[in-house]
């Protein structure tokens, strides 16, 4: 049966950034490593005792699964499921830099523009939103504020 880790793990080591290859690396029965929603979850000691059995995890090692856990053709996950990857965090995925181009083609907000506006405008859901919000983005120059663009 799966124990949940104790409390000594730290917070910074739970926020530590991860890069997309750290988790490829980690696609083994001794080191089996998921993303999910941007954060990044050490699965290894869980393998054994998830009820689609170890090798189905193993297949996702070192991938976002993301979509999968929401995937109803696949198995859909209750929010029990999902919420216990909290205790087995490990950092979060570190990308270089977000595409803004793509970010753009979602007409999600322009982080070179001034964001007041921006947000007055749009129409997009507030489940799309939060989605959005949440998902880190890395700029090579500051982003915009509120209401001035980038210098």
């Amino acid at each position: 049966m799966y124990i949940k880790p104790g409390l000594s793990q730290s917070l910074a080591m739970r926020d530590r950034l991860v890069t997309l290859s750290e988790l490829e690396c980690n696609r083994s029965k001794a080191s089996c490593w998921i993303a999910y929603r941007g954060r990044v979850y050490d699965v290894t000691r869980f393998a054994q005792d998830h009820p689609g059995g170890e090798q189905l995890v193993l297949e996702y090692g070192g991938k976002d699964i993301t979509e999968v856990l929401h995937d109803p053709t696949q198995h859909r996950h209750s929010q029990e499921a999902i919420e216990l990857l909290d205790e087995l965090a490990v950092g979060r995925i570190h990308e270089k830099y977000t595409d803004l181009e793509a970010d753009r083609k979602e007409k999600f907000l322009d982080l070179s523009k001034p964001l007041f506006d921006q947000m007055l405008v749009n129409t997009f859901t507030k489940d799309f939103y939060l989605e959005q919000v949440h998902r880190p983005r890395y700029t090579p120059q500051l982003p915009a504020t509120l209401l001035q663009p980038i210098p």
